[in-house]
């Protein structure tokens, strides 16, 4: 727009004696050659840009470059020496509009084929796919919560407190920041499963597993209060001696159900057929020795008490646990496949995802609460002074209208507080290291 209305940008001169002459301008005074333009609009347009990127919702990287290349196309525009050179007539395309040879869509064709690239080196020489980097973590979850439920079931069956309970209780603790990673990467995958192309079950599925064994992570605290606090007084042999094979067959069965559950979405249609059978029956399996462990529990006429708080709870959580594991199976077993997928609903949802992700940037609700606010305030006040130095410093330090220190201190801003100090020191580090050393090596 700028381009449009100041072809020549802030380009200019001191006013000449022939302009003097003939009452154009005063001695002194500055020309610009675009019609209309004064600095003090170069300026409010790099402000009031940069003000909206901050008080926007956008990611924070998105604020960050976003602010970072507009100090770069602004300060050539405004720079009063060389401005804005037009655009000669045979680079002009699409209705003239786009110059083929101008920076801003040099910086942009370059920009594109590097995100390019950037996509492609993901899948060279094996994809490094997020969907794929969820399924092994579940994977891996799958195993450790395993090997929580059978160090758990052994240590309550044993006789005496022991250190494997700090064990049993790093595990649970490192279990619940491996379920944050897949929470993310899925979210991060919905690009990879070609929704413009075709339909994603695979996706879908694992988000199906994802949500179940989320539930089986909910009593996972409880079960890690149990082990920490059992003291294996009072009618605690007598109770758990004769449930403990029992504890033991529930746990294996459900464990490797949950397991075959989280490989069936990557089996293909021939082995997915022989799996769901398997499931199947394990499904089967798991229900039988949850209702006998039951029976067995009934068989004991015990009343609720303290003394069997922490047995009962574990016994609980573990029913539940297969229980899950259980239906989970269902919903793998009972899954068809949408083949019918029609493409017209895959560019609704694109166009859906794109309104929700522009409200969700401009909502005034989040714009203008107080945090954001001062976050914005914050940065906007010490990069504007940032700005302004570098229009005005000029020596054999500082060149003006040099967009270099306006735009690294965009890349160094900080979203929380609590962090600001840590986070920019470490950035400036960065940014010293990554400008020395190349100047050293030269």
């Amino acid at each position: 727009i700028m381009s449009l209305l100041f072809p020549k940008g802030g380009k200019g001169h001191k006013c000449t004696a022939e302009e003097i002459a003939q009452a154009l301008c005063k001695e002194g005074d500055w020309s610009y050659e675009s019609p209309g333009y004064r600095s003090w609009i170069g300026w409010l347009d790099t402000l009031g840009v940069l003000f909206l990127f901050m008080l926007s919702n956008s990611q924070i990287n998105t604020i960050k470059f976003g602010m970072s290349w507009h100090f770069f196309f602004m300060m050539d525009f405004i720079d009063p020496d060389t401005g804005r050179t037009p655009c000669p007539d045979y680079d002009k395309v699409f209705f003239e509009l786009i110059c083929l040879s101008e920076y801003w869509f040099v910086v942009f064709v370059t920009t594109i084929l590097g995100c390019i690239f950037a996509v492609i080196v993901t899948f060279v020489p094996c994809p490094l796919l997020n969907e794929r980097k969820a399924y092994r973590e579940m994977a891996t979850m799958a195993k450790t919560l395993s090997a929580i439920w059978c160090e758990s079931v052994d240590y309550i069956c044993g006789s005496e407190p022991s250190v494997q309970r700090y064990r049993i209780e790093a595990k649970i603790e490192a279990l619940q920041e491996l379920e944050m990673n897949i929470n993310s990467n899925l979210q991060a995958a919905w690009w990879e499963s070609a929704l413009l192309g075709r339909h994603d079950p695979t996706r879908q599925e694992l988000l199906v597993i994802q949500q179940n064994m989320q539930d089986m992570f909910d009593v996972l605290p409880a079960v890690k209060w149990c082990v920490l606090n059992e003291d294996f007084q009072g009618q605690h042999q007598d109770f758990i001696l004769d449930l403990q094979p029992h504890l033991q067959a529930l746990v294996r069965e459900a464990t490797q159900l949950l397991e075959m559950c989280i490989r069936a979405p990557y089996a293909g249609r021939k082995d997915r057929k022989s799996m769901n059978k398997f499931i199947h029956e394990s499904a089967i399996h798991v229900h039988k020795l949850q209702k006998f462990l039951v029976q067995q529990y009934r068989k004991k006429s015990l009343r609720p008490n303290q003394d069997l708080a922490d047995e009962t709870t574990l016994v609980f959580s573990l029913s539940f646990t297969a229980r899950k594991a259980a239906d989970l199976s269902q919903l793998i077993c009972n899954k068809k496949e949408q083949w019918a997928c029609w493409r017209g609903d895959n560019f609704i949802l694109l166009m859906k995802g794109c309104w929700e992700g522009f409200k969700n940037t401009w909502s005034p609700s989040k714009m203008f609460s107080r945090e954001h606010l001062e976050f914005a305030v914050r940065n906007f006040i010490g990069i504007s002074a940032v700005f302004f130095l570098a229009i005005m410093l000029e020596n054999y330090i500082f060149k003006r209208y040099s967009a270099v220190m306006p735009a690294t201190l965009a890349l160094l801003i900080s979203k929380y507080q609590s962090t600001a100090f840590t986070n920019n020191l470490h950035r400036l580090l960065g940014v010293l290291l990554g400008k020395v050393l190349p100047i050293l090596i030269l």
